[in-house]
């Protein structure tokens, strides 16, 4: 600890069972997929094991080791939450410290985190990481849209779409942008909501889609539609819209159109502080 190595390693695993396992208790611990990792090891046996057991995982030989950095999924644009991504995961294993600790309800415990969100329109600033983000998330991605960096830049400028670029906070710390969401004006249509796994289980999309029923509901008098593609990674976290009130309007390829009549009253369990900044 007095060299601050520590502050390096995130989940360290030290044990005489198969890596497999231990690979699979890391990808646990920081709520990823066990397919975002790699494992590098210098013994053909380990990584053989690995490879069995884990078919999904990048398995590379040490003596590899230098041409990691050129590999296609480490060429990606630098942002200011990968930058700070190891902090992040520290912080994270401290709320799941004190979640522990707190014991009681659930939902006492996240108003206890005081959570924080902040939403503004996409800009320039926050395409790189808003890209990043379509790319990366699939849990909590409701339509499975993986949008390229020109059709971001596109709906920035949009007259006939709204967009929410989100940053998270609470007294752990920052989580920076941790999701986007697209709205069309004309119906008003929900066409995207993706948020990161690391605020997976904190009622942050339930605060988003309540501060956007309020925004288009309450406000506009009018029924607010969303799309959601069903996916067997996104199911679980697709029941906020039923525990929202919203109902099935319709299917077609794929895709189901949600409703929220303009007759329900909008739920906040009040637990998630939100701020928004307009467009310029």
């Amino acid at each position: 600890a007095q060299w601050g190595i520590r502050d390096y390693f995130l989940c360290p695993q030290i044990g005489w069972r198969p890596k497999s396992e231990s690979l699979a208790r890391i990808a646990r611990e920081l709520n990823i997929g066990v397919d975002t990792l790699a494992f590098v090891d210098d013994q053909p046996f380990e990584r053989a094991e690995v490879a069995s057991a884990l078919p999904t995982v990048a398995v590379l030989d040490a003596a590899d080791l230098a041409g990691i950095p050129d590999r296609p999924e480490c060429r990606v644009t630098v942002t200011e939450e990968s930058r700070q991504r190891r902090s992040m995961y520290q912080q994270q294993i401290q709320r799941v410290a004190a979640q522990e600790s707190h014991g009681g309800d659930y939902k006492e415990f996240l108003r206890s985190c005081r959570i924080a969100l902040q939403l503004a329109p996409l800009a320039e600033a926050s395409v790189d990481r808003v890209y990043e983000l379509a790319q990366r998330t699939n849990q909590m991605n409701f339509s499975g849209s993986r949008y390229p960096r020109p059709e971001l830049a596109r709906l920035a400028q949009s007259t006939l779409h709204e967009t929410f670029v989100i940053r998270c906070e609470d007294r752990f710390g920052a989580y920076g942008i941790v999701g986007f969401a697209v709205v069309e004006l004309a119906g008003p249509r929900l066409l995207d909501l993706m948020f990161s796994c690391r605020v997976q289980a904190k009622r942050v999309e339930h605060a988003v889609l309540s501060h956007l029923l309020k925004r288009y509901v309450s406000q506009g008098g009018r029924d607010f539609f969303a799309n959601y593609r069903r996916t067997p990674k996104n199911a679980e976290s697709g029941r906020v819209f039923e525990e929202l009130g919203f109902t099935v309007a319709g299917e077609a390829d794929g895709l189901t159109s949600l409703v929220f009549r303009n007759t329900q009253p909008v739920p906040d369990d009040g637990i998630i502080t939100i701020t928004a900044a307009e467009a310029a």
